[in-house]
């Protein structure tokens, strides 16, 4: 090769080198034997490698980590160049992970690779060139997190709208299975026999209302029924249950400070939060530990405004030394379906800790959680006490029935709830009209509306619903008190309730004794309102 000829290619290369040197793009050539003979400062920014390190390095040297797009280590056989000299044609937006020793997260890029061939049509070099799409990577990763929340979402919202089906018309099914139990109980008196009987019956029911109730909370679409709660005395009864069918390496402590006041309170789903976090602690646990369940009264510190909270709280906290959980762990472990459980352990759905933060808040409380890998876990729950909530607390059933006089308006389109209700409230003293079809009970009151001084109707009813119903008897006459029947009030129904003329509440499937107790109250209220 003459002078001038190399001096030429020298130029050319030269020139192409210094074009590749000012490029965003990463420029790679490799030889050959897959060795680098070139490299441009962008391939240096993105791969975290300067020319010196990367110079004669060779593509199956294992210091190369590249991955796959689903995380898999990339066989040398996959990387691009070799790709490229395998197959001798060109490699087109093939995205792959990098490793780099500077970052301890994943840098992505899109690489294109050309073979180079010789004069005489010999495989001669490939470039490889790529460029850093970790940004979008991430924005992308984002966007499907985003889709896979809005899913969920709508998940949950489905869930939510069966949830509350399922419990109108399974409360339904279980009003006459309850209200009858009540009342052959009442009717029964001296047949032990016959009663105890009655009792498993209404036991039975009693258990698949709680479960409706437990549907309700998943959705995150039902409010609690408040009552006064011994949270002691609650606690006590899991503490037994779970001693009874504890692992014999386990060790269950219980400490509870005396004289704790009573927490306003729907007891089946405080039960639901305790029982929960015990499981949750003995599971944590693999060998020898122990599971320690406290209760004191506290008035917490608020750190916002670097004063005490204003009302006195019952602190439940659960602690174990099992294994811990890491920051980003504590971050996800209230989302709905998120578990450390592998799939196989058959032990979770990811669902409970979901439940027992709606359940701490609706009933007002909040939560705190401390945890240290192979340390153990702390759970602290706060419940403001009762006297600091007097006002959302509903009237307390009391041992005995309350009996009245007066006549009332009873309407429900279910057929057995009907006379269950009507044979209910004749046993209460009341004398009743009932009506199965809305509209006729409306007509019946227009037609006599100082005949009735109070009004029970169902929510859910074809052709005039149970709030159009209350509206129109209202406009009519404005004092008179309408209670609402319904087995399933969400939040948004419960926000309407007084812009509908309710008085008051009664759950389907209901008891004789707390109906018994509404009707006073609502009567009475209404009564003493009218003489003033």
């Amino acid at each position: 090769m003459s002078e001038k000829v190399q001096n030429k290619r020298l130029g050319r290369e030269q020139d192409f080198e210094s074009t590749l040197h000012d490029l965003l793009v990463g420029v790679v050539v490799h030889d050959r034997d897959t060795s680098i003979l070139y490299s441009n400062p962008e391939a240096s920014n993105i791969l975290g490698l300067n020319r010196e390190q990367m110079s004669g390095k060779r593509a199956i040297d294992q210091a190369w980590c590249f991955l796959h797009e689903d995380l898999t280590v990339m066989q040398v056989g996959d990387y691009p160049v070799s790709q490229v000299f395998a197959t001798k044609k060109t490699l087109k937006n093939l995205v792959l992970g990098v490793n780099r020793p500077d970052r301890e997260y994943i840098t992505w890029v899109m690489v294109n690779a050309t073979p180079i061939f010789s004069d005489d049509g010999e495989l001669d070099k490939a470039i490889i060139n790529f460029v850093d799409i970790t940004e979008r990577k991430h924005a992308e990763e984002d966007k499907l997190e985003l889709e896979k929340q809005l899913k969920q979402a709508q998940k949950m919202e489905a869930l939510g709208t069966l949830a509350g089906g399922i419990a109108h018309d399974f409360n339904n099914l279980l009003a006459p299975i309850i209200g009858y139990s009540e009342l052959l109980r009442l009717q029964l008196k001296g047949s032990e026999k016959l009663i105890e009987k009655i009792n498993h019956i209404e036991d039975s029911a009693k258990r698949a209302k709680d479960l409706v109730k437990k549907i309700l909370v998943i959705s995150r679409t039902s409010i609690p029924s408040l009552n006064a709660v011994q949270l002691d005395e609650l606690a006590n009864e899991v503490v037994t249950v779970i001693k009874a069918s504890a692992p014999p390496n386990i060790q269950i402590e219980f400490n509870i400070e005396p004289d704790l006041p009573p927490i306003a309170a729907e007891s089946s789903q405080i039960y639901q939060v305790i029982l929960n976090l015990m499981l949750n602690a003995i599971q944590s646990i693999s060998q020898k530990g122990k599971v320690v369940l406290s209760l004191d009264s506290t008035q917490p510190y608020d750190s916002t405004n670097e004063i005490k909270t204003a009302f006195q709280y019952i602190c439940l906290t659960v602690s174990d030394n099992g294994s811990g959980m890491s920051e980003a762990t504590i971050e996800k472990i209230f989302d709905p379906f998120f578990t450390t459980k592998e799939k196989d352990e058959h032990r979770g759905t990811g669902l409970g800790l979901s439940i027992i933060a709606n359940i701490v808040k609706q009933h007002d409380g909040f939560i705190e959680v401390e945890s240290e890998l192979n340390i153990g876990t702390t759970f602290k729950i706060y419940f403001p006490i009762m006297s600091g909530k007097s006002s959302a607390i509903l009237p307390l059933t009391h041992p005995s029935l309350l009996l009245g006089e007066g006549n009332i308006l009873l309407v429900d389109d279910e057929l057995v709830v009907n006379n269950m209700g009507v044979e209910v409230l004749s046993q209460l003293g009341y004398t009743v009209t009932s009506f199965l079809d809305s509209h006729k009970a409306l007509k019946a009151f227009k037609s006599a509306p100082d005949k009735f001084d109070l009004i029970i109707t169902d929510y859910s009813m074809p052709k005039l619903m149970g709030p159009e119903l209350m509206k129109e008897i209202k406009s009519i006459r404005p004092d008179i008190p309408i209670l609402l029947v319904t087995g399933y009030l969400n939040l948004r129904t419960s926000e309407n309730l007084r812009s509908w003329g309710c008085d008051g509440i009664i759950d389907k499937p209901y008891n004789i004794n707390k109906l018994s107790q509404t009707i006073s109250r609502v009567m009475n209220t209404k009564s003493s309102t009218s003489q003033n």
